[in-house]
């Protein structure tokens, strides 16, 4: 299961701290984000330098983790 800790902005962006893997809270850094008809994506960084895709999904609020560099997705 995962969960993501963050602050959502007056202005909409978002401001990711931290998720929940396989019950461990992960600090993360962020990158750039973006909105498409896909939602609201946000890159960030693990510690072990493992670059993935938040996607934040407008209809049901709920998030999908993305591995950049393959196609495994993870449903919160």
């Amino acid at each position: 299961m995962v969960g993501v800790a963050c602050f959502f902005d007056e202005d909409g962006k978002i401001t990711v701290r931290r998720i929940r893997m396989d019950n461990h809270w992960i600090d993360v850094s962020q990158g750039r984000q973006w909105v498409d008809d896909k939602g609201l994506h946000v890159l960030i960084m693990l510690a072990d330098d493992q670059v993935r895709e938040l996607i934040l999904k407008r209809s049901s609020m709920k998030w999908i983790l993305k591995s950049v560099r393959g196609t495994d997705q993870v449903w919160v």
